[in-house]
């Protein structure tokens, strides 16, 4: 299995199967590609072909869940035996989860709103007053993240250790990982040759996390390598030992190149990118699904900017080529899955504005959305042309007519997919009009699964369009969380007073939090407002309520990223605590070291270097803290992933995108 699994698919109590490492929160279920019978890495074998898909119009897209390469436990807890992950079995048969749940679009974009490791550099004047008055003495920069020597010591030689000596498939590709996040030598011990020694596995998990890794590690070193991966030569072959590179390795690598070049200010290393992955699209119908979502993924993330040089505005125009030329071909309704895709890259890369290119984009994407069901077009395309609208339209008075698209959408389409996301679109858009749909939306939604939605896309108005807090939002969003009875609503709405800086609002968030103690995810949401709110003065409140979660990994990891955020500093004492304790499960451990991982502080460093090297330890364990202390070492402020998450349509999958389990968006 992964190392760094979905968190979710380890929560006992929400019926999930249990899995053996830890990995991102991201939502009630794993998001499941159909058709995927045990897609997932192997010890051996790839699964190149990706998963069958059905007609045009069916179910929400076509993308429902099915079987993931997840383990089942063969017990039950809470509401009924576990089966396979995303679905819980009752008697014979499978209830499929609601992917169209708010949580999910939270969960998958929550990263830059959270920030909580910016909280960790940031002084905390309430804990010095405390120090004083208590006459406690603090070690000065005690809660920041942890130093470039510390870790060239200490953590870089531990990881070495592992990387040339352990054979157990968890603790090394969390070790992969972590290295690669690191992303710099130590003296005497270069990094790429410890992550390009395990291609070679005959483990499939472990050669395609090491071709990410290397990606991740952001060497300029690893491109001429990833390009050979990419392109299954002679050289790629050589590197992973094979007579041909799989298409999960391949897919891995394209990704790793993206990150990459997305990450490079080198024109020369973003031009070696995109002529590496502009031809992999012409193998549409000879390669596998997987390889070619990487592609796209791998394009948009290149970041070439036509105003830096003219080598980068020949790279834009490239890509903007190859993209418009992959989703007007027609390729059936299968494909088109694939290419639901393209329409939220392209947004990104146009971003808002007038000119030709922006309003052919603008047009495309409004037919699509307007008409989609009168062309026999698969509902994902829909969904992504609502995403990609909410990143090209402006205020002006020649966009009004796309915002009157997006108001359709929210209001009438059938799909309630599509109308989530043209309500988080309409969130984008710094309109009058877009404004006063979303506030009526929240007010007077007839349908009971929009409000949650009005209510987040009005927090994004408030963070992306107007800056600070606009009070009729946040009397809006107090009014609803006063009216609303519904738990997942309520949820929904203690987020977006949270992002909406909706500061009056913490007295009743907290009376709530207090109620809801016995209700996991209401309770877990409540406390992430909370954070956002910045409100200090609930973290007692957090920390009893982090000591009662202990066997509640979903609501633990919750309420400790809350703390994190809040810049708590006895948190993570009680997380390290935690993870060196006997006889844990496993799911307990992901949650520990998934808020331990989010956090970043330096002061677990060597506790968690401790753990890697025990060899008395279970493996398992070892993985978690390797999960960890990836986390802890990172370079970068965001997750490596958290620009693959922007604006994602989740819902036409693949399992190396999202799947619950071995896809990289489910990864630290």
């Amino acid at each position: 299995m992964r190392t760094v699994l979905l968190l979710l698919t380890l929560l006992l109590a929400s019926g999930s199967p249990l899995a053996a490492h830890g990995g991102q929160y991201r939502g009630p279920t794993g998001v499941i590609p159909p058709g995927n019978q045990g897609g997932g890495p192997t010890g051996g074998g790839s699964t190149g072909a990706g998963p069958s898909l059905p007609g045009p119009g069916g179910g929400a897209g076509g993308v429902q869940a099915g079987p993931s390469a997840g383990p089942s436990t063969g017990g039950g807890t809470g509401i009924g035996a576990v089966g396979t992950a995303g679905r819980v079995r009752r008697g014979g048969s499978f209830l499929e989860p609601d992917l169209a749940r708010w949580q999910y679009w939270w969960e998958f974009s929550k990263d830059p709103y959270l920030r909580i490791r910016e909280a960790v550099q940031q002084a905390d004047p309430g804990a010095d007053l405390e120090a004083q008055l208590l006459g406690i003495t603090r070690t000065a920069g005690a809660r920041q993240r942890p130093s470039r020597e510390a870790i060239a010591k200490s953590v870089l030689p531990a990881f070495a250790k592992v990387l040339e000596g352990s054979g157990d498939r968890d603790l090394v590709s969390g070790s992969l990982i972590a290295v690669a996040k690191i992303g710099f030598d130590a003296p005497g011990l270069p990094i790429l040759p410890l992550l390009c020694a395990r291609l070679t596995s005959r483990d499939q998990e472990i050669r395609e996390t090491a071709a990410l890794a290397m990606g991740i590690s952001q060497r300029l070193e690893a491109l001429p390598w990833l390009a050979a991966l990419a392109r299954d030569t002679e050289e790629g072959r050589r590197l992973i030992d094979r007579s041909s590179v799989d298409d999960r390795t391949r897919t891995f690598a394209v990704y790793g190149l993206g990150v990459l070049a997305g990450a490079s200010i080198a024109p020369e290393v973003k031009a070696r990118v995109v002529d590496t992955l502009v031809p992999l699209l012409a193998e549409a119908g000879q390669s596998g699904m997987n390889l070619r979502v990487g592609v796209l993924h791998g394009l948009r993330l290149v970041d070439a900017q036509p105003a830096r040089s003219a080598i980068e505005r020949r790279l834009h125009e490239q890509i903007l080529h190859a993209l418009w030329g992959y989703l007007e071909k027609d390729l059936g309704p299968g494909e088109q899955l694939i290419q639901a895709h393209v329409p939220p890259a392209l947004a990104q890369i146009l971003g808002p504005g007038h000119d030709p290119e922006r309003v052919r984009a603008k047009r495309v994407f409004a037919e699509l959305l307007d008409k989609g069901n009168e062309q026999r077009r698969n509902l994902v395309l829909q969904q992504s042309a609502a995403i990609a609208l909410g990143g090209l339209l402006t205020a002006h008075k020649d966009d009004a007519e796309y915002v009157q698209v997006l108001i359709r959408a929210a209001r009438e389409s059938r799909d309630q997919q599509t109308r989530s996301f043209a309500w988080m679109a309409l969130g984008s858009v710094a309109s009058d009009a877009a404004r006063a749909e979303l506030l009526r939306g929240l007010r007077e939604g007839s349908k009971a699964l929009d409000k949650p939605w009005a209510a987040l896309a009005l927090a994004r108005a408030t963070t992306r369009n107007r800056g600070g807090i606009d009070p009729e939002i946040s009397q809006a969003l107090l009014t609803a969380f006063r009216e609303a009875r519904n738990p997942e609503t309520r949820a929904a709405l203690a987020v977006a007073i949270g992002l909406a800086q909706a500061d009056a609002a913490a007295p009743e968030l907290r009376a709530a939090l207090r109620e809801a103690r016995q209700q996991d995810e209401l309770a877990g949401y409540l406390s992430i407002g909370l954070a956002l709110l910045g409100e200090r003065d609930a973290r007692d409140e957090l920390r009893g309520l982090l000591e009662g979660s202990l066997r509640r990994p979903e609501l633990f990891l919750q309420v400790a990223t809350a703390l994190g955020k809040l810049g708590d500093a006895g948190t993570t004492e009680r997380l390290i605590e935690l993870l060196a304790a006997p006889e844990q499960t496993v799911a307990r451990l992901g949650a520990i070291a998934g808020a331990l991982s989010q956090i970043g502080d330096a002061r677990t460093l060597e506790p968690l270097v401790r753990m890697v090297q025990d060899e008395k330890l279970p493996a398992l364990s070892r993985a978690f803290a390797a999960v960890a202390l990836g986390g802890v070492c990172d370079k970068d402020l965001l997750p490596w992933n958290a620009p693959i998450a922007r604006d994602v349509n989740y819902r036409a999958a693949v399992e190396t995108l999202t799947n619950g389990a071995a896809g990289v968006l489910d990864l630290f």
